[in-house]
This record gives C-alpha cells, structure tokens and sequence, in this order.
C-alpha cells in the first residue's frame, strides 16, 4: 500500500483541525500516541492536532487504498481537502474564489483528486438546501471530474467513516454533476481510494 500526500485548506474556522483529528484519532492512532493523549487530558479532535504540532510526530493516518501523510505546505499533494463552512453562508462565494485562484494560477494542483468539504452540517440540520447553495457557491470554479463534493461533520464523525444513517438525502446524492462539478454520497474515507 502505498503513502500519499494531503493537503487540508480552506477558510479559517471551518474545521479543518477537527477533521484532521478525527481522522487520525479513528484511522492513525497507535497505542502509544493514546496513552500519551490520555495523559495529557486531550478529548477532542481538534486538540489532537495541536499536540501532534506541538510534538513534532507526523500527522497521518490509513484509508483503504492506503496511508495518507498531511503535510503542511500546498505543493503539489496526492489529494487536497478544501474544507468550507456550511454555516457560513456569506462565505462561499469568497471560499470558491480563494480555491479557483489557487487552482488557475497553479499554486495548487492535485496529482489526483480534490475534495471540497461542506463541514458542519449537524450544525445546519443537514439541510440538503445547506449543502446544494455551497456547491452553487463553487459554480465558477473548474471543478475535474475526478474532484467532488463531499457534505460532512467532522465534529460528530458524520459522512466521514461511515454514511450517516438518518440524512437519507446523502446516501443518495448525485454522482453525476451538477453545475459545479460531482457531487459524491459516499463518505469522506471512501472517497479517499
């Protein structure tokens, strides 16, 4: 199995710590690393990767097509995360136009996919509304075929591990386009292959 790299972007706020530590709390962490967590009080996911940046360990974690390592600068990664708020419904507009200067000036460029997050859709209900208005937010930019929309809730683990059961409308999102580009109804880890 091989090693990719992950970039996790997007707006300041929108959970990309979370979302980071969930996926090495639920997929990367070996036992030493939960006894150090323990000792030191550490109870959420977003607290995990602060101690991981305070420690110097490398953050990563495994999928089923393999381990993934985040780094830190946007160089050219395997697969890069682009995480918006969907409370933040203000921002979408600016967060799409962050993502496509990044992309048309080349300071970004994915070797294989990019996944644009709606996160924090506990926090609107997962609404479908919610998240249809985000990806309409990103309408400008040229999204691939191989780049989707993914709606999740870091904080609760929702559409990140496994789909979540009660919000029917996720399980069957489209997998075929919309105005912005594929829209994905598996979750986060499955997306990761």
């Amino acid at each position: 199995m091989a090693t990719k790299s992950l970039s996790v972007l997007g707006d300041a706020g929108a959970g990309k710590k979370t979302l980071v530590g969930n996926l090495i709390y639920k997929c990367g962490l070996e036992l030493p690393r939960v006894e150090e967590l323990e000792g030191e009080g550490i109870r959420q996911y977003a607290e995990i990767v602060l101690f991981y940046q305070r420690k110097g360990y490398k953050q990563s974690f495994h999928s089923p097509s393999g381990s993934f390592v985040v780094q830190t600068s946007s160089a050219a990664p395997d697969v890069v995360l682009w995480v918006v708020d969907a409370t933040d419904a203000g921002n979408y507009t600016t967060s799409a136009q962050k993502l496509a200067t990044l992309l048309s000036n080349g300071t970004l460029r994915p070797r294989e996919k990019l996944l644009i997050l709606v996160n924090k859709m506990d926090l609107v209900g997962w609404s479908q509304n919610a998240f249809e208005d985000v990806v309409r937010g990103f309408g400008a930019v040229d999204i691939k075929e191989e780049h989707a929309f993914v709606p999740v809730s870091a904080l609760r683990d929702e559409n990140v591990l496994s789909s979540p059961q009660e919000h029917g409308w996720v399980n069957s999102a489209s997998t075929s386009g919309s105005e912005a580009g594929k829209v994905s109804g598996q979750p986060l880890l499955y997306q990761l292959e």
